[in-house]
């Protein structure tokens, strides 16, 4: 008897350990910098909300303007996270990846909404939901003298791609040529964490008012850098560069402070930069 317990525990043993072997399903995660979660809280989290078996699961997870973007495989998911971080972060980015891996998570969260659902509405599709996002921008150009403008930047971004149009307005703030003009832009970009690359299509009518005088509108092309710091849950610092290239140039000839006659233009290329503060809704 004792012989025939001792094989039905080892057989038990044996079953057991086979089982918790199996149970082991593989997860990797790969955390970028500056998201304020670890990977090993991210692969906690995922545990808790997939099944324990079936195959291995490679995520990536990188920051984004208002949270982080998950993949898996192709599918990517935005998720904002609301300024949380640590455990909680990991709870929102949990229940994206398993929604992403056409598994349905095991437990629910008040704050992601339904189980499944991206918290910013995103569904089931496995895109990234569109944003909205209004900047107010200061810059100056250099132009024959510094052109001061202020303009309004509105931006829609899906996943790493955008298209933006801003409209501005400015002047000369020294010199002997008496400038104002407007800045009209409309243009596409690529989005890398909190960098924008854009490039578009450049309207700056322009009107002097000494000399003859004159209205005329410059028409060329530019591209820009835009580097957006969170400050906020839905507020970012913008900085921004860029330079503009014009097809056109008209030349002036005005009186000087001192007396003289002197020739002024508008410029070919205009290297610009800028700040501003950026909301997204």
């Amino acid at each position: 008897m004792a012989d025939v317990f001792l094989r039905a525990v080892t057989g038990l043993t044996l079953a057991c350990a086979a089982t918790t072997a199996r149970a082991e399903r593989a997860v990797h995660v790969d955390v970028a910098a500056g998201v304020g979660v670890t990977a090993a809280e991210v692969a906690a989290a995922l545990r808790l909300r997939i099944a324990d078996v079936g195959a291995a699961l490679s995520v990536r997870v990188r920051a984004s303007a208002d949270g982080v973007i998950a993949q898996v495989d192709e599918r990517i998911r935005a998720v904002a996270l609301g300024g949380r971080t640590g455990t909680d972060a990991a709870r929102l980015i949990a229940l994206a990846i398993a929604d992403l891996a056409q598994v349905d998570p095991l437990a629910a969260s008040d704050e992601a909404g339904p189980a499944g659902l991206d918290p910013r509405g995103g569904g089931r599709s496995g895109r990234p939901p569109t944003s909205v996002e209004l900047a107010v921008v200061g810059s100056a150009a250099a132009w024959s003298a510094p052109m001061a403008a202020v303009g309004l930047d509105v931006a829609a971004a899906r996943g790493r791609w955008l298209v933006a149009a801003a409209l501005g307005a400015g002047k000369l703030v020294d010199g002997d040529l008496r400038l104002g003009g407007g800045t009209a832009r409309l243009g596409a970009g690529v989005r890398a964490g909190r960098l924008d690359v854009r490039a578009g299509v450049v309207l700056v009518p322009v009107w002097v008012s000494n000399g003859a005088g004159d209205r005329t509108v410059l028409v060329g092309g530019g591209a820009s850098a835009r580097l957006r710091i969170p400050i906020g849950p839905d507020l970012r610092l913008v900085l921004a560069a860029g330079i503009d290239v014009f097809a056109t140039r008209t030349q002036y000839t005005v009186q000087s402070t001192v007396g003289s006659m002197v020739t002024l233009s508008t410029p070919w290329v205009a290297p610009w930069g800028g700040a501003g503060a950026e909301v997204t809704w």
